[in-house]
């Protein structure tokens, strides 16, 4: 359980989500039992919602981890032609690859392994949706390169950036985190408040903050 919400509402939302690809269950199962973070089940059913809502043909991952998020996005529709998702470590990139593989989808996926803000500094694409789970601490630098290559109506989408709730309140703020609440809340601030786009802070997950382009 997070510090978002009540097991109460987490289980709710849990049971009433609709059922994934067996290949997808299977990667979730061994992930959770080998204590690898994926998205939530709910982000998950969101992220499927507003990728059927935009139709988008080009989208763009930060923070590939195992390949569940990318294979999720990838399972909603066969008009999505390209993921580009970007990942930092080798070996969990080599993980990523083979389970892209294993489900078909390999042609559909570019898989760049490399630091995040140097791979968007050189990428030189664009793309209708985005979807942020990487260093959380480094928000603010990979949306200033993101926006650049995002088209018009284009979406990106923030996990994880409520942070256990310590974002939210300083009862709950690690010491050692002090850094990255820090970053986070000036990052939420400063998404909220751009002009070229219009943005909405969830209280789902371990929160969420989803910014359209409008101009």
């Amino acid at each position: 359980m997070n510090e978002i919400n009540k097991e109460y509402i987490e289980n709710f939302l849990y049971d009433n989500i609709k059922k994934k690809s067996d290949f997808l269950e299977a990667l979730e199962k061994e992930a959770l039992e080998n204590h690898v973070p994926i998205i939530s089940p709910e982000v998950g059913q969101f992220l499927r919602f507003l990728l059927a809502s935009k139709k988008p043909k080009r989208i763009l991952e930060v923070g590939t981890a195992v390949g569940y998020s990318g294979l999720l996005m990838l399972d909603v529709s066969q008009e999505i032609e390209k993921l580009v998702t970007i990942e930092i470590n080798e070996e969990t990139a080599a993980i990523a690859k083979e389970n892209f593989k294993k489900a078909g989808q390999d042609s559909r996926v570019q898989l760049i392994v490399g630091d995040g803000l140097e791979v968007l500094k050189n990428l030189g694409d664009t793309f209708d949706f985005v979807f942020i789970d990487a260093a959380k601490g480094h928000y603010q630098e990979y949306f200033n390169e993101i926006r650049k290559m995002l088209n018009p109506g284009g979406l990106i989408v923030c996990d994880n950036v409520l942070y256990k709730g310590m974002v939210a309140t300083d009862d709950l703020v690690i010491r050692r985190k002090k850094t990255i609440v820090k970053r986070l809340r000036a990052f939420i601030k400063e998404v909220i408040n751009l002009e070229d786009f219009e943005s909405s802070l969830l209280p789902m997950g371990d929160g969420l903050l989803v910014a359209v382009r409008i101009k």
